[in-house]
């Protein structure tokens, strides 16, 4: 097996590892999550939670072609073009993610009222909805430096 094939099965082997540590997670913090929170609390979360990871689309699949660009740019060796939709890409997924906070701004005051959530879990509920969207936001942006990183590899 050439050096290729062993970076391939490591890879592999910590993808599943960092999946079993998820999995094995999700069972010892879910009781601690009701424990604190309750049941009602826990599940109000979950929703919020939910929705946010709904919108998960709003990157607009556009980080895979800004990736192959850049790819391609790369490979070609004009690091100039490169640059340019790396700078591009960056300014527009910043701009997408600003939107999607403000608009996620706007909503988180009208969720509780949405899911129906107890007046005494609003407040929380709301808090937890803003900071979902700005993790949403940030993911967005990762996941294009991500792509980023690796179109520069790719061409090596």
């Amino acid at each position: 097996m050439g050096q290729r094939g062993r970076a391939g099965m490591t890879n592999l082997f910590f993808s599943y590892l960092l999946q079993g540590v998820g999995f094995i997670q999700g069972f010892v913090m879910i009781p601690l999550y009701i424990h604190y929170l309750g049941v009602t609390l826990y599940g109000c979360w979950i929703a919020t939670l939910g929705i946010i990871n709904s919108l998960s689309f709003i990157d607009l699949g556009l980080a895979q072609p800004i990736g192959q660009r850049i790819a391609s740019s790369m490979g070609r060796g004009d690091t100039e073009e490169a640059s340019r939709y790396f700078w591009v890409g960056l300014s527009l997924f910043c701009g997408i993610g600003v939107v999607a906070w403000l608009s996620g701004w706007a909503v988180s005051f009208w969720i509780p009222s949405i899911l129906k959530i107890p007046s005494a879990y609003a407040d929380a509920i709301t808090m937890a909805f803003l900071l979902g969207a700005l993790a949403l936001v940030l993911k967005i942006v990762n996941d294009f430096l991500r792509g980023f990183g690796m179109a520069i590899w790719r061409p090596g």
